[in-house]
């Protein structure tokens, strides 16, 4: 078959296509393999910090007294070099402090001039949330540092001063019972362990004079009390047997004793009798 012009018709039929595919006459050439390609770098975010240098003033609750507020502007942006952001956050700083200035100022109202830790958490939750700039790329958020009104705190601090007095009393007392609890245990440890036998006292007075005097005052003292207490004792002891009360003499006569045998000679107390085994009789 030919074209009008004589040519041969260069259309092939379907049969014979078919068949030079069955042959692999179609088949491309297998491509060489790609090299696979390196991966993307990933952009680390980059940040910058500026502080404004001039703070915020906003009116407190009343509108009498005002919080004065430092605040930083915290940029970040990917894919930018930390000189390509600084320039960028000085160029914007500006607008960030009206947007700053514009979240705190109704926030200030709500909180009382001597509450400006209330006010600083209060503004740093509406500050923390990030707003952005140039579609997206670059974002900010806000710090705050809040100070009182100057007026406020001269007008508190003798306050203070008695507040960070009275504290500093109060630790001093509880420091100083702590260390009488210490030495009192100390030395009553040592007095128990030693004692007010002749030999502790004299052996005090080779260590210490006011340790030496501590000593012989307890003994002195404990002397004292025995004999004070076995006066007791034998008064009641002859004042019953005069009475004729023999049992009641009896026992603290028996009481006297055991005293005396458990005091011994460091209560001067020398053991004695009490009573004759016929009472006197008492005249008429």
């Amino acid at each position: 078959m030919t074209s009008p012009a004589g040519r041969p018709h260069r259309r092939e039929r379907w049969w014979t296509r078919l068949a030079r595919w069955i042959r692999g006459d179609d088949q491309q050439p297998d491509r060489p393999p790609q090299p696979d390609r390196p991966p993307q770098p990933q952009q680390h975010p980059v940040s910058f910090r500026f502080t404004v240098p001039v703070p915020a003033v906003v009116p407190a609750a009343g509108s009498v007294f005002t919080f004065t507020v430092h605040h930083e502007l915290v940029y970040t942006a990917r894919g930018w070099s930390e000189q390509q952001l600084a320039q960028r956050a000085a160029a914007l700083h500006e607008s960030a402090s009206s947007t700053v200035f514009g979240k705190i100022w109704v926030l200030g109202r709500h909180h009382q001039p001597h509450e400006p830790e209330r006010a600083e958490e209060a503004m740093n939750r509406v500050l923390r949330d990030t707003w952005c700039y140039d579609d997206g790329a670059v974002s900010c958020y806000g710090i705050a540092r809040v100070v009182p009104d100057q007026r406020l705190i001269d007008k508190q601090l003798p306050l203070w001063e008695q507040v960070a007095e009275m504290t500093m009393r109060h630790r001093v007392g509880l420091q100083q019972v702590a260390d009488v609890e210490a030495l009192l245990t100390a030395w009553r440890a040592l007095l128990v362990k030693f004692g007010d036998n002749p030999l502790s006292i004299q052996a005090a007075t080779l260590v210490d004079r006011n340790v030496a005097v501590a000593v012989d005052g307890l003994a002195t003292r404990r002397r004292a009390t025995a004999q004070d207490l076995a006066d007791v004792l034998r008064n009641a002891t002859d004042a019953h047997s005069y009475l004729g009360l023999y049992e009641m003499a009896a026992a603290y006569d028996k009481a006297l004793r055991a005293f005396e045998q458990k005091v011994g000679p460091a209560g001067s107390v020398l053991p004695i009798d009490l009573y004759d085994d016929e009472p006197e009789q008492v005249a008429p």
